[in-house]
């Protein structure tokens, strides 16, 4: 069966938002565990090569370039999302469930309900800021720092993933909501063009 990007057909569309892409297909996992036991820190890691964070809106990434990318995003203290390339996720599952079997985790996958829109501008921050409640100074919202939220009124898990890129995850029925929402501010942003 043919996969379907739920924005392929308006991402790169004249008119569009600048540095707006999306990035379909990535695998997404929910890891559900004790954060405070230190076997399922360890099995997580053994599994995936990479610890899960224990700090709350942190992530953990494996080594840029690394032949097994993995990041894990912390949601809750009992709770991480786990991002893969597509190819990686069905063997991140097994090794995942392998090394935590007869431990209280859970291994979830939701990779078909998910894709992740990527705003990467030098006014990203201003532009989220106008749908969103968070506080994206980066004072406040680092490199590297996550959270859940709402962008307009849908629910999202944002990441910082460079001073001037935010990488958006979203719920794949409301994908195109989101998009609509982004050119929408984007217009109220934009400055009224001069009479002549």
């Amino acid at each position: 069966m043919r996969r379907i990007s739920p924005l392929g057909d308006r991402i790169g569309q004249p008119g569009q938002v600048l540095g707006l892409a999306e990035r379909a297909f990535l695998g997404h996992i929910v890891l559900r565990g004790h954060g405070a036991d230190a076997a399922f820190v360890a099995a997580v890691q053994s599994a995936l090569g990479v610890a899960p964070p224990l700090r709350p809106n942190t992530l953990a990434s494996t080594p840029a370039g690394a032949a097994d990318a993995v990041t894990v995003i912390w949601m809750a203290p009992d709770e991480w999302h786990v991002q893969t390339p597509p190819e990686q996720r069905d063997g991140k599952m097994v090794r995942l469930r392998t090394a935590l079997a007869g431990q209280f985790a859970a291994v979830t996958d939701i990779s078909d309900g998910l894709t992740v829109v990527v705003l990467d501008a030098p006014f990203a921050a201003d532009l989220l800021s106008r749908g969103c409640p968070l506080d994206l100074h980066p004072a406040v919202f680092p490199v590297g720092a996550c959270a859940q939220s709402v962008f307009g009124k849908t629910g999202v898990l944002m990441v910082r993933e460079s001073a001037e890129r935010f990488a958006i995850f979203v719920r794949r029925s409301f994908a195109g909501y989101l998009y609509q929402a982004l050119q929408h501010a984007a217009a109220l942003a934009a400055p009224p063009a001069r009479g002549r």
